[in-house]
């Protein structure tokens, strides 16, 4: 249940032609400014974690809050 900080995030869309990485910040959130709208694809991985991924939709003018939990495990393991 806890905020995971330095977290590698990374975000595609095939159909958009994106790809996208970043950083967790020290309460383990992140962000992707300035997407058009469609369906992304967001994969997370820290050391000590399960790399987890899930699909999210882009809307226009809205934010999107995701909350992506992290399993302890190797990164080799992925949860989807």
């Amino acid at each position: 249940g806890n905020v995971v900080a330095g977290a590698t995030v990374n975000l595609s869309s095939e159909d958009r032609g994106v790809a996208r990485t970043t950083t967790t910040n020290e309460n383990g959130t992140f962000q992707f400014p300035s997407l058009l709208p469609g369906n992304y694809r967001i994969e997370i991985e820290a050391t000590g974690f399960k790399k987890t991924n899930t699909e999210v939709r882009a809307l226009v003018d809205t934010p999107a809050n995701v909350t992506i939990p992290l399993a302890v495990g190797n990164v080799t393991e992925t949860v989807t």
